[in-house]
């Protein structure tokens, strides 16, 4: 029952708003000018998802969250998982349990990995890869011109653009 849930506090709920505000409507003329600004929100997104981190302390990076079993450290790990997927990183060898009952399909057991591949790592090593697999996927989506940003692209909704995705 997520009412059992605490609040999170005050800096996560500052930080979910600013990453609220960070998405803004785009009506841009073509793909190359949406792109850009879809990524430069990416960019800044991940910036305010990043500062707010830094500031956090081990109470609040153990936080537990609406996700189940998940605190706050295993929310970034799971930001930082599918980023990671979708540069095309191998999935981490890691042992779960056959039946976890919040876990839905195949896709959730896949997130299940990579958090679980980031539990036992601090703080401070867990934002270093953040920093890593972010800064990677912005020089990706730097590098796209307008063909790429139209591309065909696994999208959570299904097959998708690149565009769609971001």
């Amino acid at each position: 029952n997520s009412s059992n849930v605490p609040k999170p506090p005050g800096k996560i709920t500052r930080a979910l708003a600013l990453l609220a505000r960070s998405m803004p409507e785009v009506a841009p003329e073509s793909a190359m000018d949406r792109g850009h600004a879809l990524v430069a929100s990416l960019a800044e997104t991940w910036n305010s998802m990043r500062s707010v981190c830094l500031e956090l302390d081990d109470a609040a990076w153990t936080t537990p969250t609406a996700c189940p079993g998940w605190d706050v450290h295993d929310n970034v790990a799971h930001i930082l998982g599918i980023e990671q997927m979708l540069e095309g990183d191998a999935l981490p060898e890691v042992a779960l349990a056959d039946e976890l009952e919040h876990v839905k399909n195949d896709f959730g057991r896949i997130n299940e990995m990579w958090v679980e591949s980031y539990r036992s790592v601090s703080h401070a090593e867990l934002m270093s890869a953040f920093d890593s697999v972010t800064k990677r996927r912005l020089d990706r989506f730097g590098a796209l011109d307008a063909a790429g940003f139209v591309a065909p692209s696994w999208t959570p909704q299904g097959e998708g653009t690149v565009l769609d995705l971001l």
